[in-house]
């Protein structure tokens, strides 16, 4: 309370409040936690063309303070950046997810990774992150729905900046490694992408 008051979910999840969701985290237990992430593929692998992607990780550990500091991104959790903008992509396609691919114009297999309430829940919310908190004016024609993140690195280096989302038909994940903070470093690279993409 002491940083962003009391809040509703919509406010915690613009705000970034790791207390909220590190609450929320204890509240649904280690167990459940990892069969979500294992739900959702951001532990998996996927095959593009035949290239396999590195599965993610998490360590809910039941020591209270790790399994909350894991329930916001952070301890040990590692992530594969194709894995959540699969993610994005089923957030933006009311659960449906495509399966990755190299070669335009090969038909993705789609698959359904979220249940359609529960996407339509999360596309309001990423949409009003930006209106509340990134700004529409910095992603001037893209009805942009976005969420940032800063990721821990090891002791003495410079976090992980991230920012994730998507626009129209097109989702998106920028990482940029010990680049600092989220939205700030990674939100312009976003826009210059999607900017040159909607303008072809």
């Amino acid at each position: 309370q002491r940083a962003h008051g009391s809040v509703d979910l919509d406010e915690a999840l613009s705000d970034s409040c790791n207390c909220a969701f590190g609450a929320l985290t204890l509240e649904i237990g280690a167990d459940a936690m990892n069969q979500a992430v294992e739900d959702l593929g951001l532990t998996g692998s996927y095959d593009i063309n035949g290239i396999k992607t590195t599965p993610g990780s998490f360590n809910f550990d039941t020591y209270n303070i790790n399994l909350a500091w894991a329930g916001v991104g952070q301890f040990e959790d590692q992530v594969n950046p194709m894995s959540m903008m699969v993610y994005m992509g089923a957030i933006a396609g009311g659960g449906q997810a495509a399966s990755p691919c190299l070669i335009m114009g090969t038909d993705a297999d789609n698959f359904n990774l979220l249940e359609a309430d529960t996407a339509r829940r999360l596309q309001e919310m990423m949409r009003n992150n930006v209106l509340t908190n990134y700004g529409d004016s910095n992603f001037p024609g893209l009805e942009l729905h976005a969420k940032s993140g800063t990721a821990e690195g090891a002791r003495g280096e410079r976090p992980d900046a991230w920012f994730c989302g998507y626009s129209g038909d097109y989702a998106f994940v920028v990482c940029v490694e010990n680049g600092g903070y989220g939205s700030s470093v990674a939100g312009p690279i976003a826009n210059t992408v999607l900017q040159a993409i909607v303008a072809q």
